[in-house]
């Protein structure tokens, strides 16, 4: 596959990732949120909800950025390393988020019990991802520096 190709593809999948979000987050879940949770603490949660979109969009931006390397043949970079890093940081922010959000929401009494499990089992997955992007960005680090080194050899 081409590098102009693979980069669309994940331009692609980025936009409905993102699509798929705000789709989740703005419609789906403020339904699916008045049926479970109790009437006094729906906008809390919702305002939390929207909190954590935040730092989502923000890993979609760096992952957009890491596209366009690709797209330039430029997929070992230092940039790309910068940007899987950010991630990384990111993520590991949006799962500490979703740690503190579901500890508060017991604590004051507006925890509904299966809406905190799923949220500590998506906190579990986010910060698997992050943990991905951090051994990513050591790895596109390595190539990068085995790629400056066989630049300077004939």
């Amino acid at each position: 596959m081409e590098q102009n190709t693979l980069a669309r593809w994940l331009k692609t999948i980025s936009v409905c990732l993102g699509s798929a979000a705000a789709v989740f987050y703005f419609l789906l879940l403020p339904l699916w949120a008045k049926a479970a949770i109790e009437r006094e603490h729906y906008w809390y949660w919702m305002a939390f909800f929207w909190l954590t979109l935040i730092p989502n969009y923000l890993s979609l931006w760096q992952f957009w950025r890491i596209c366009c390397q690709i797209g330039h043949d430029n997929s070992f970079s230092m940039e790309n390393a910068d940007s899987f890093r950010r991630i990384s940081r990111i993520l590991a922010f949006e799962a500490l988020l979703l740690f503190v959000g579901v500890l508060v929401m017991v604590l004051t009494g507006m925890g509904h019990p299966n809406l905190c499990i799923l949220l500590l089992l998506i906190m579990l997955a986010v910060l698997s991802v992050s943990i991905l992007a951090a051994v990513l960005s050591h790895l596109v680090m390595k190539a990068y520096q085995l790629k400056q080194e066989n630049d300077l050899t004939i």
